[in-house]
């Protein structure tokens, strides 16, 4: 869990410097850039009750827990989009 919500306080980090930078100085608007976050697809071992893939890369997806949610959240609250490749 730490080091999935070190990832996630990162990811946070950066597109909040990301966002003012883009930002209108006259009226606050967001310019038109669309920030996008090109996140892995660690799909091996995804149908294990470990997840021991995604664990590894940071995403602390398990059986009861969205590992992915936390990373759609954030990315929401910047307004920028998920990139699966």
């Amino acid at each position: 869990d730490w080091y999935s919500a070190k990832l996630i306080q990162h990811a946070d980090a950066v597109l909040a410097s990301a966002t003012s930078v883009f930002k209108n100085n006259q009226d606050g608007q967001l310019n038109s850039v669309l920030l996008v976050a090109k996140v892995g697809g660690v799909h091996w071992w995804y149908r294990t009750p470990s997840h021991a893939a995604e664990l590894t890369a940071g995403y602390y997806n398990t059986a009861t827990r969205d590992g992915y949610d936390p990373l759609g959240t954030v990315l929401s609250r910047h307004r920028a989009a998920l990139h699966i490749p």
